[in-house]
C-alpha cells in the first residue's frame, strides 16, 4: 500500500528536523566561548561548549533528551486539543483560557524560584516579546484549525524552523552544513505539497 500524502509530508518534516538537529549533535566542532556579534548587540552572552553539543555517550537518555521527549509529547497533545475546543467556542475566547492555563504553570514555576526570577533587562524584554509572539501564533493556529484539517495544519506550522534558520543566518551569522541545507529544501518541498 502506498503512503498517503500526509504521511509523506510528515516523513519529510521529520527529515528536516533530523537534518538540522542530528549534525549539531554529532559533528565535531571546537568549543566556543566568545559571544557572537548578534548576541553582543542584544546585550546577551551565549557560551557554547563541547559538552553542550556532545552529551556523554554512555548516557543515551541524557537530561536534555528527556526534556525534549516531554516537549515532543506535550506539544503533540497541545496541537490536537484546539481542534476540539474551537468546535465549541471561538478562537479569541479559546486563547483567553489558554493564557489562564499558562499563567497557572507560570505561578508554579515562579514559586519554585522563590518568587525571585533572574533579571536582565535585555533578556527580560526579549522573553516578554517571545511570550507575545507565542500567544499571537497560538491565536492564528486556533483560527486555522477551526477552519481546516488539523493533520495538515500541524505539519505546516511545524515548519517554523525555516524562519528561525533564516533569522539566525542574518542576526548571528550561523551557517548550515550541506546535509542541513538538504533538510531545509525538503521542508520547503513539504510546504509546497501542503499548500498545493
Amino acid at each position: 500500500m502506498y503512503p498517503t500524502c500526509c504521511e509523506v509530508i510528515q516523513l519529510v518534516n521529520c527529515g528536516f528536523q533530523v537534518g538540522l538537529v542530528l549534525p549539531a549533535m554529532t559533528d565535531a566542532r571546537p568549543a566556543l566561548s566568545t559571544p557572537s556579534e548578534g548576541t553582543r548587540e542584544l546585550g546577551l552572552q551565549a557560551q557554547y561548549t563541547r559538552h553542550d553539543l556532545h552529551p556523554h555517550r554512555s548516557h543515551p537518555m541524557s537530561s536534555w533528551s528527556l526534556w525534549a521527549l516531554i516537549a515532543f509529547l506535550v506539544w503533540g497533545l497541545w496541537a490536537l486539543l484546539p481542534k476540539v475546543v474551537t468546535q465549541h467556542i471561538d478562537p479569541r475566547s479559546a486563547i483567553v483560557y489558554e493564557v489562564v492555563g499558562a499563567l497557572a504553570v507560570t505561578a508554579v514555576v515562579l514559586a519554585s524560584l522563590g518568587f525571585r526570577p533572574a533579571w536582565h533587562s535585555g533578556a527580560a524584554a526579549l522573553a516578554f516579546l517571545t511570550g507575545v509572539l507565542g500567544v499571537l501564533g497560538g491565536l492564528a493556529y486556533l483560527y486555522a484549525v477551526q477552519r481546516g484539517p488539523v493533520s495538515l495544519i500541524v505539519v505546516l506550522t511545524a515548519l517554523y524552523p525555516l524562519v528561525t534558520v533564516a533569522l539566525a543566518y542574518v542576526w548571528f551569522g550561523e551557517t548550515l552544513s550541506p546535509r542541513q541545507w538538504l533538510g531545509v529544501l525538503l521542508a520547503l518541498l513539504a510546504m509546497v505539497l501542503i499548500l498545493a
